[in-house]
């Protein structure tokens, strides 16, 4: 759990970045848990945070559409699969 609050100017940057400078209301909406997902994850870069998902790359959706290994590719934030974070820290169901 984060206890921080998510920087409106990172976030801001997410959407600009990521996303689209100029992105209506329905599409901020359609990226609105995304985004904040994204941010955070950059906010704490120093602390090697990474964005843990199950969404797949889609290169061709574009605004709020994006997918969320295409919006952190685009702002440097590292992300992985959940099958990548059971390898990285060889988690094992026995």
């Amino acid at each position: 759990m984060l206890v921080e609050e998510v920087d409106k100017n990172v976030l801001n940057q997410v959407y600009a970045e990521a996303y689209a400078p100029d992105l209506n209301e329905t599409e901020m909406r359609q990226a609105a848990r995304d985004s904040f997902l994204v941010a955070y994850a950059l906010m704490g870069r120093e602390e090697a945070r990474c964005v843990v998902t199950k969404e797949v790359s889609k290169p061709s959706k574009t605004r709020g559409k994006r997918k969320v290994p295409d919006a952190c590719d685009d702002i440097g934030v590292r992300w992985m699969t959940d099958y990548e974070f059971y390898r990285e820290n060889d988690f094992r169901i026995e």
